[in-house]
């Protein structure tokens, strides 16, 4: 038994599925184009670059501004917000490819070995191979002193 107050409320409950299909299936309204041209990202020209994020690849940005755009060096490290400094920073690595090399074939062996470990095990290999000095060294039955 339905009271008249509520005939006129749902309406048979037909006209409900209607108004989800005419919206186009509940498609939000925050995913229209709103008018313009590209579709993409509002901000992003272009749109398929990667982020620049890490301190090398900020470095490579401020060299193209100072080259291609002609900016100082304070200028395009304050357009990207880098500091001047890490700009300025220069790798110095002093060990050779074989040092790393022989440091990653000892850390495959003991696995469970730190690096201060395996930095002991090179340096008693690093030793081992050099003449201790004090000790003479015999080359062709002459004992010759250690340099």
């Amino acid at each position: 038994m339905f009271l008249p107050v509520e005939e006129q409320v749902r309406r048979a409950g037909a006209e409900r599925g209607k108004a989800v299909a005419a919206t186009g299936g509940g498609k939000p309204a925050t995913e229209a184009h709103r008018g313009r041209t590209g579709g993409g990202h509002p901000g992003v020209e272009g749109g398929g670059r990667k982020k620049v994020v890490s301190p090398q690849a900020r470095r490579e940005a401020v060299l193209v501004m100072q080259v291609e755009v002609e900016l100082s060096q304070r200028r395009a490290c304050g357009l990207i917000e880098l500091y001047r400094a890490t700009c300025r920073y220069q790798k110095r690595r002093s060990e050779g490819p074989p040092l790393r090399v022989r440091l990653r074939e000892l850390a495959e062996e003991r696995r469970r070995f730190g690096y201060r470990r395996l930095q002991v095990l090179l340096e008693r290999e690093r030793l081992a191979g050099e003449p201790q000095a004090g000790v003479p060294a015999v080359c062709g039955g002459e004992a010759v002193a250690a340099a």
